[in-house]
């Protein structure tokens, strides 16, 4: 491990009951005294310059321990264990107010891996949305889910509905490290959905829907993104 990530998780964890007696067997110790220091040194531009890393230190530093290690798997399908978040409730609001939570003032983070167009050109290629009547309606309407708003947008048919949940879904799934679901009343449309990403390249969808038998629904609620590097689509939450 590297030398930087060896002293963080000593100054997090050395005085935990749970952990100090391995770094004790280890023999290992640092001089270290400032965890936020050395979060922001190592980790940079992969979390917001403007979270409150002191606070969560002080009140959860065994769930930001686990948040680190996620953060610090560079495969975007490593996604947060079930036993993890049984036993850390926290983290999964730690990760939130780490990385999926856009700053006001803006920062190097936040201004790339939670930027609307950013995302778009990643994920789908495109340099910009479309608009309707000179307005950006799904610029405005990837933002709002970006930034966590709850939302009503109307599209006519064709108008690139797909894209504005499926952009911040994309987004947030990667800077979350979770899953998430989207809920669709017609089945076709849901086949159809998994169809459009598989050939825009983007194999991290499934559906699961009353057609399925099943072993097609064992396979899309159980499948490993090791093997075929999908996640839950119409099925699961970030």
């Amino acid at each position: 491990m590297d030398e930087g990530l060896k002293k963080i998780f000593f100054l997090l964890l050395r005085d935990q009951p749970q952990f100090s007696a391995f770094f004790d067997f280890m023999a290992y110790s640092s001089p270290e005294t400032n965890a936020e220091i050395l979060l922001r040194q190592h980790f940079g531009h992969e979390l917001c310059e403007n979270a409150d890393l002191a606070q969560i230190i002080a009140d959860q530093p065994i769930a930001l321990a686990y948040c680190i290690a996620l953060i610090n798997a560079s495969n975007r399908y490593s996604i947060t264990p079930r036993w993890v978040l049984k036993n850390h409730p926290k983290v999964e609001r730690i990760l939130f107010r780490l990385r999926n939570q856009p700053c006001l003032t803006g920062c190097t983070y936040c201004n790339r891996a939670l930027y609307a167009h950013h995302g778009l050109k990643k994920y789908f290629g495109f340099d910009s949305f479309r608009t309707y009547g000179g307005e950006p309606l799904q610029e405005n309407a990837v933002k709002a889910a970006i930034n966590n708003q709850s939302i009503l947008a109307v599209f006519p048919t064709g108008g690139g509905k797909s894209i504005t949940f499926q952009v911040p879904a994309l987004m947030s799934g990667e800077t979350a490290k979770g899953l998430t679901i989207v809920i669709s009343p017609l089945q076709s449309l849901m086949k159809d959905q998994i169809d459009n990403l598989e050939r825009a390249g983007i194999t991290d969808a499934v559906t699961i829907n009353g057609l399925l038998d099943p072993i097609e629904r064992a396979k899309s609620l159980c499948v490993k993104p090791q093997k075929r590097r999908r996640s839950g689509f119409c099925t699961r939450r970030i």
